[in-house]
């Protein structure tokens, strides 16, 4: 331990006010966090006496949990930047050894987040967003290996225990402790990097891309479901698009005399027909109607079959979980459950369905889905993929 009145050197201060500013930019969203989720509770009871927080339910206990889990962990990681910071001012052994740990120790822990798969570590970071993380910390993370580990360094901070006690380091580790630690880095970050590389390259969320960059080359496909609306018979439909014009789509049912019902129709461009004995006859647009387009074609025919969502929702918010392999018409498939958070829907929290998509071509064959107070599973089925190049128009449509 330094002798008081040992002047700091201007790096060391420099070093100590780095983890100031550091420790205050964890304390600040922890407070903010635990601040805001406090105040909107008290809000929450306020509004509604009597109410008991207790009986919120497993997910509303569930996210005050990891609300609390991280406040408390922004704010821990935050003070003990600050009494870093202050142990480096006074020049104690152990803030530099803490300066040292946290060196290593940030670089690996972003690397793992690479590194580690979904399902380890409960989320999915932004690739973007830790590299910059690491764009900023990395620097600093450098500067304080090579500023600690210096000679002139150790001796102004000196032991804080007795030498006899120390634990030796070992003597490989003597000459050119930094270099050294820097390679065992660069090794650690070149394999954190291919084991994120191959991992990625087989998670389910990197085919759930996959299949989303197929379908960015589809411009027709057919469509076959069968929805149950409690109360209602069940209605067979079956859609035929080509992007950007045409759309058939038919759909069946048997009513309550044991009649089977068929409705056909065709979307054309902005015109709409109808089959109605027989022929095809033009439905009359309604006064002030404006045609929204074939729907599908701007959203993809997945997440609009009221059994799934689309895949950029799932990408950007959800989860993949990946399959056993099954036949749908004859062809294979690799199933994935999908969950999507959806917050706003009071029904339920989040979206789960089952899509199965071909190994070969990365496109979806089926989309299955048992919605809230529903007794019966939606089954999507879809088929013939850019199968149509133009649209089967009855003689009656002209083109």
């Amino acid at each position: 331990m330094s002798q008081p009145g040992t002047p700091i050197p201007r790096e060391i201060k420099a070093a100590a006010i780095v983890a100031f500013i550091g420790g205050g930019l964890f304390i600040l969203p922890g407070v903010l966090l635990g601040g805001s989720t406090i105040a909107m509770l008290v809000a929450i009871l306020h509004q509604h006496p009597g109410t008991s927080l207790r009986h919120g339910g497993p997910d509303f206990t569930y996210v005050l949990r990891t609300i609390g889990f991280w406040t408390a962990l922004l704010i821990s990681i935050g003070g003990a930047g600050i009494v870093v910071g202050r142990g480096l001012l006074r020049l104690r052994e152990w803030a530099r050894d803490a300066a040292l740990a946290w060196s290593l120790g940030s670089t690996l822990l972003l690397l793992s987040f690479f590194a580690l798969p979904q399902h380890i570590i409960g989320v999915r970071p932004s690739p973007v967003g830790i590299a910059l993380m690491m764009v900023f910390l990395f620097p600093v993370s450098a500067w304080w290996l090579i500023l600690f580990s210096r000679e002139e360094t150790k001796k102004l901070f000196g032991p804080a225990i007795p030498a006899a006690a120390r634990i030796g380091r070992p003597e490989w580790l003597n000459e050119n402790f930094v270099g050294k630690c820097v390679v065992a880095v660069g090794a650690l970050a070149i394999v954190a990097f291919s084991a994120n590389w191959i991992i990625h390259k087989n998670a389910a969320m990197r085919e759930i891309e996959r299949s989303r960059d197929a379908l960015n080359g589809i411009r027709s496909w057919h469509m076959h479901t069968v929805r149950h609306i409690p109360g209602q018979p069940a209605e067979n439909v079956d859609e035929d698009t080509l992007c950007p014009s045409f759309q058939r789509h038919t759909s069946s049912w048997v009513d309550a005399k044991c009649e089977t019902r068929v409705r056909d129709s065709i979307h054309y461009f902005s015109d709409y027909y109808n089959l109605v004995d027989g022929l095809w006859l033009a439905a009359t647009p309604r006064a002030g109607y404006n045609d929204p387009a074939i729907v599908e074609c701007q959203t993809g025919p997945i997440g609009s079959d009221q059994n799934s969502l689309p895949l950029s929702a799932v990408i950007e918010d959800g989860s993949a979980e990946r399959g056993n392999l099954k036949q749908v018409d004859g062809e294979t498939c690799r199933d994935f459950e999908i969950y999507v958070p959806t917050p706003h829907d009071p029904q339920e929290g989040e979206f789960h369905f089952n899509i199965c998509i071909s190994e070969i071509n990365h496109l979806p064959r089926e989309t299955r889905r048992t919605p809230p107070d529903y007794d019966h599973e939606g089954v999507t089925v879809y088929s013939q993929w850019n199968a149509m190049s133009e649209p089967e128009l009855p003689v009656e449509i002209p083109r």
